[in-house]
């Protein structure tokens, strides 16, 4: 019997590239996710805390998985990160990224 892996065997936790300005790199990140599609990633991980959740808002969260998703579309799988140290934000996050 082989179990296969729900997301694939190669998941990669994704950087969140930021300017000089300190605002997210929004073209950059779509660089490094169409990379990580073009050299066999079988799923990224964003919003993690190597992706730098803990300063990035809540928007930026949700921008930052929508445009993760429009650059990779269903070629690879998506794992979005919902932590929070605020308990009661955690719940929000998590129906925003299923959602978003």
């Amino acid at each position: 019997m082989q179990i296969t892996p729900p997301f694939g065997r190669l998941i990669t936790a994704m950087v969140t590239p930021f300017n000089k300005a300190g605002e997210i790199d929004w073209a950059g990140l779509e660089k490094i996710a169409a990379h990580l599609v073009a050299t066999g990633h079988d799923g990224i991980a964003v919003n993690g805390t190597t992706g730098e959740a803990p300063t990035t808002s809540d928007d930026e969260k949700d921008q930052i998985i929508k445009t993760v998703r429009k650059v990779v579309g269903d070629k690879i799988k998506i794992v979005a990160g919902a932590g929070n140290n605020e308990c009661s934000c955690i719940n929000e996050l998590l129906i925003s990224s299923y959602s978003t």
